[in-house]
């Protein structure tokens, strides 16, 4: 739902962050207009805006699991990405975008100064929650993109285009060093593990 913590730090500049630079309310405008301090500011709350988001989901799962106590229920451990997902979604998309879409009669150029950031913070601390190796591994990725193009919105679209395939590993999933097994991502490992103890 929320996705505008670089607006409300720039208020705190007395200056609004929407008329400054690109007009994003994400770190790197934030930084280039307002100052590093700020701009670290903004990223971090991001970052564990969906960091923070997945896990209240997974101690919700853990409590249902317990609760009902069914084996079975550990198939439905995706939903605790839910919360790290919307809040990546709320932070490009927050209830304010929504709410001048439907004021403004779906003007689109008007509801756009009304938008979040353009969510990779979000999408890190995403990363970070599911695993910290995957994390590690986007981290290196766009600060190497970054620093042979100069250009921080070309590293951010390639590495959170190639966030999803890394979730494909299994060895790179926090939740699977856990035990705890995603329904979409462990049929064929289960099939694996079942050959292997014969």
């Amino acid at each position: 739902m929320f996705g505008l913590f670089g607006l409300l730090i720039s208020r705190t500049k007395r200056v609004d962050i929407r008329n400054l630079g690109s007009g994003n309310v994400g770190a790197t405008n934030v930084t280039r207009n307002i100052g590093k301090t700020s701009g670290i500011i903004v990223m971090l709350l991001d970052f564990f805006k969906s960091w923070i988001s997945t896990f209240i989901c997974l101690i919700i799962y853990r409590s249902f699991k317990g609760w009902l106590g069914n084996s079975h229920f550990e198939d439905f451990a995706i939903i605790i990405y839910i919360g790290g997902f919307f809040a990546v979604i709320g932070h490009c998309f927050p209830i304010s975008y929504f709410y001048a879409l439907i004021k403004y009669k779906f003007n689109f150029d008007i509801a756009k100064k009304y938008s979040g950031g353009k969510g990779v913070s979000s999408a890190a601390g995403f990363a970070a929650s599911i695993s910290p190796w995957m994390f590690f591994i986007c981290f290196i990725l766009f600060w190497s993109i970054c620093l042979i193009t100069k250009y921080v919105s070309l590293s951010s679209i390639i590495t959170v285009f190639l966030l999803p395939f890394w979730t494909l590993i299994p060895q790179l999933d926090f939740f699977y060093m856990m035990g705890i097994k995603k329904k979409p991502n462990t049929v064929s490992y289960t099939h694996l593990r079942a050959h292997e103890t014969g």
